[in-house]
């Protein structure tokens, strides 16, 4: 497959995250503005399971939706950072909750045509409560363990749903773990 040339890069927007207009060249002489959205490190999912099996399952606020959207604890990578590292860490912060082994199970691009950020799906077995979450200040998380039947019946229902959980989910089911 024949990649288009990139001529030209510009900056758009600088933030939390950045934006770039991209100039592409195919191969039939026309060209093409892309914009890319660029996170400034990859990310990483927990699908974190207590040792009874429930799955722990997070509640947060997103402006962007303007709801709380139902997911699994994560967040951004800290530079240097494994997924595996940053599972643990993400789980603590977020639900106060530590495990007792971790695996990766897999990676994904969840919008591979404008968002350039891959999210690693972390194992979390033998989750259990140890302390209060440490959320940032701009985060609004509650957590709770849900059967896999209770978690099923909300998506079900069509409870607002994060992507990157179903994603989890689909990998979880894919990989024979639940």
């Amino acid at each position: 497959m024949k990649r288009p040339k990139l001529i030209s890069s510009e900056t758009v927007l600088q933030g939390f995250v950045t934006v770039t207009k991209d100039k592409l060249l195919f191969d039939d002489a026309h060209t093409m503005d892309y914009f890319v959205i660029r996170v400034p490190n990859e990310s990483v999912i927990v699908v974190a399971l207590s040792p009874e099996g429930t799955f722990l399952v997070t509640r947060e606020y997103r402006h962007a939706v303007g709801q709380e959207v139902y997911g699994f604890a994560g967040g951004l990578m800290d530079e240097g950072e494994s997924p595996i590292q940053a599972a643990e860490r993400e789980l603590l912060e977020e639900t106060g909750c530590s495990a007792e082994g971790f695996e990766l199970l897999g990676s994904f691009y969840a919008h591979p045509g404008m968002v350039a950020q891959k999210i690693s799906i972390v194992l979390a077995r033998g989750v259990r409560k140890m302390d209060n979450a440490r959320l940032d200040a701009s985060e609004i998380i509650t957590s709770a363990f849900y059967t896999k039947e209770a978690l099923y019946d909300l998506l079900r229902k069509g409870y607002a749903a994060d992507a990157a959980m179903l994603a989890a989910l689909e990998l979880l089911s894919i990989a024979s773990v639940t």
